[in-house]
C-alpha cells in the first residue's frame, strides 16, 4: 500500500485513521463515527467501526480502516480537490466522563480519468506454460467512447490475442479484453504493457494505465528436468 493525494471516480481507495492515546490512564473508545462529502460513499453501507470498545493502554495505538470510492458525478469535470469528511470519536478516560474528538479527514484530489482498467490473472505463472489474462475497460464517464487497445512486445513473454484492436463501450459499461500469455523466462518479470488511445477525443492521447495495473509476475521454473529420468552409475 501507498500513500496517495489523489484518487479516481469510482475507484475504490482505503483511509487508515490512527488513534493514539497520550494519557496517562487506560482510555476506552466508545465509538466512531465516519462522515463523507459529497461525492464520496463507502463502497460497504454495511460499515462498521473497529474501534467501538477498544480499550488503549498509555501510549497505545489503534487504527481505523474504511473503503470508500468517488461516486460518479456529472458536476465532475475536470481534477477538483474535495475534503473526505470527518471522523468523531467518542471516548471516556478511566473513572472520566465520555468526551468527544472529531478529525478532519484530508483534501484529496479526484482525477478525472475516462477509463479504469483492472486485470484478472493467477497470483504466478510457469516457463512455457500458457495463463490467461482478462482485461477490463470501464468507461467512467456519461459518454459511449471508443478506444484503441494496444499490447505491447515483451522479450520476456509471448503471447496470443490482438495487439491492437478498437473497442466501443457504452457509459458506465465496460468491456473485457482477453489475451494467452507464454512465459519464456523465470524470475519477477515484467509484463506486457496495455495501453489504451481515446479515439474522437478534441486532444487524442494515450493513456497508459500502469498505476491501474500490476507491472509483474512471478514466473516459476519448469519442472520438466526434475521429471527427466536419470542414468544410474
Amino acid at each position: 500500500m501507498e500513500e496517495r493525494s489523489t484518487v479516481r471516480m469510482l475507484e475504490p481507495c482505503l483511509v487508515l485513521a490512527e488513534a493514539t492515546s497520550l494519557s496517562p490512564s487506560l482510555v476506552t473508545l466508545e465509538s466512531s463515527q465516519l462522515s463523507l462529502s459529497a461525492p464520496f460513499r463507502l463502497t460497504d453501507e454495511q460499515w462498521t467501526s473497529q474501534l467501538d470498545g477498544c480499550v488503549l493502554q498509555p501510549s497505545d495505538s489503534a487504527t481505523e480502516c474504511f473503503a470508500f470510492m468517488p461516486a460518479a458525478s456529472a458536476e465532475l469535470t475536470g481534477d477538483v480537490q474535495k475534503t473526505l469528511g470527518h471522523l468523531t470519536l467518542r471516548f471516556r478516560r478511566e473513572g472520566g466522563p465520555l468526551s468527544r474528538l472529531r478529525v478532519e479527514l484530508p483534501h484529496v484530489t479526484i482525477e478525472s480519468v475516462p477509463i479504469a482498467v483492472e486485470v484478472r490473472m493467477p497470483a504466478h505463472g510457469t516457463v512455457r506454460q500458457p495463463f490467461a489474462v482478462f482485461y477490463v475497460v470501464h468507461n467512467r464517464t456519461a459518454h459511449a467512447h471508443e478506444f484503441d487497445c494496444i499490447m505491447e512486445a515483451t522479450e520476456h513473454f509471448m503471447f496470443s490475442g490482438s495487439a491492437q484492436t478498437s473497442v466501443h463501450v457504452l457509459p458506465y459499461s465496460s468491456t473485457q479484453l482477453a489475451f494467452n500469455l507464454y512465459p519464456l523466462v523465470p524470475g519477477f518479470v515484467a509484463l506486457p504493457r496495455l495501453r489504451i488511445q481515446v479515439k474522437h477525443a478534441p486532444a487524442p492521447k494515450d493513456i497508459v494505465v500502469e498505476n491501474m495495473l500490476p507491472k509483474r509476475i512471478f514466473v516459476m521454473p519448469s519442472d520438466r528436468a526434475s521429471t527427466e529420468p536419470v542414468a544410474a552409475c
